[in-house]
């Protein structure tokens, strides 16, 4: 790149270069690194945010605030417990304040034949029958915290 420099008769070759740096300190805690994959999302208690998942059997999370969200990020982190698809943990990450939540939805898919239990804390939370189709069944359930949840499938 060229630029010319005030009172100098010619053209002086600039070199300009855009340097990363690697913070030592970050003042966020560790999870908001986790927001940088998510898309800046809106709700209220009329509209949900909702989450989709294609990583397991989760198949999707509203989440219903009891107030106007104007700018929020959130992001299900999975724990694949001993790389096994057929028992993991999530947990939501979200800037919501958890006051603000009323609810979270969640919807789970699960081959025919097979069974599927949804624990929080060690405490089974009851599924409900949602939807089928000619390969899947679907279960949802209303929980009112972030988790973590353990699935567990058989």
């Amino acid at each position: 790149m060229y630029q010319k420099i005030e009172n100098e008769e010619s053209l002086i070759n600039v070199s300009v270069s855009r340097l990363r740096l690697i913070p030592f300190y970050n003042p966020e805690p560790l999870e908001i690194s986790y927001f940088n994959e998510s898309l800046l999302q809106k709700g209220s208690p009329d509209e949900p945010i909702v989450l989709n998942s294609i990583e397991t059997n989760l198949k999707l999370v509203a989440i219903f605030p009891n107030v106007d969200i104007i700018k929020s990020y959130s992001y299900l982190m999975f724990d694949m417990e001993r790389n096994n698809r057929d028992e993991y943990f999530f947990t939501l990450l979200t800037t919501i304040a958890e006051n603000d939540i009323d609810r979270l939805f969640l919807v789970f898919q699960v081959e025919k034949g097979k069974s599927i239990e949804l624990y929080l804390n060690e405490n089974k939370i009851p599924l409900e029958f949602y939807d089928e189709d000619p390969n899947y069944i679907y279960y949802s359930a209303y929980v009112h915290q972030k988790g973590p949840f353990m699935v567990r499938v058989f």
